[in-house]
C-alpha cells in the first residue's frame, strides 16, 4: 500500500483512485486484446473509463427500486415519489446545472469519487448522469495529461 505523504499532509484520495483506474483499464485492455471480449471495434479507453466510473458510482448510488408488476397483469400502485419523478420534465443543462456538476467534479478531484457521489446522490438523478459524463471526460483528460493514456 502506498503511504506517500507530502509535507505531513494526506495524499489526495483521487491519487489512489487514479492508480486503481490505471490498473483496471490495463486489465480490461488486456482482456479485450486476448479475445475474452469479442467486439468488432477497437478498444476504447474512454468507453472503458465510462464503464469503470459507472461501476464506482453504482457502488455508492442506489437508484429507486424498479416497480413490481403483479402476476395478474395489473400494475402495482406507484409511490408519490415515482409519480413525481415521471411527471417532472427533463431539465436543460443551464448554467446553474453546469456549475453544480463542475462543483461536484471539483469535489471528486479534492476528496475522491465516492465522496462526490455521496453528495451528488442528494441531488436530481439528471445531475448524477451529467456528473458521470463530465467526470469521465475530465478524468480521461487528466489521464492523458499524466501520460497514463495516449491522446488519439
Amino acid at each position: 500500500m502506498d503511504t506517500q505523504q507530502q509535507s505531513g499532509s494526506e495524499v489526495n484520495p483521487l491519487e489512489s483512485e487514479i492508480k486503481a483506474l490505471e490498473k483496471v483499464l490495463a486489465e480490461r485492455k488486456a482482456a479485450f486484446e486476448s479475445g475474452k471480449q469479442k467486439k468488432a471495434e477497437s478498444f476504447s479507453h474512454k468507453e472503458a473509463l465510462h464503464e469503470i466510473v459507472g461501476e464506482k458510482i453504482a457502488e455508492v448510488y442506489q437508484p429507486l427500486p424498479t416497480r413490481h408488476v403483479p402476476d395478474d397483469g395489473t400494475q402495482a400502485p406507484q409511490s408519490n415519489l415515482s409519480q413525481n419523478m415521471k411527471a417532472r420534465p427533463h431539465p436543460q443543462a443551464d448554467d446553474r446545472t453546469k456549475q453544480m456538476v463542475q462543483d461536484m467534479i471539483n469535489l471528486a478531484f479534492d476528496k475522491g469519487i465516492s465522496h462526490a457521489v455521496h453528495e451528488v446522490k442528494k441531488l436530481d438523478p439528471y445531475i448524477m448522469d451529467e456528473f458521470h459524463h463530465a467526470l469521465v471526460d475530465q478524468l480521461h483528460d487528466e489521464l492523458i495529461r499524466r501520460g497514463i493514456l495516449e491522446e488519439i
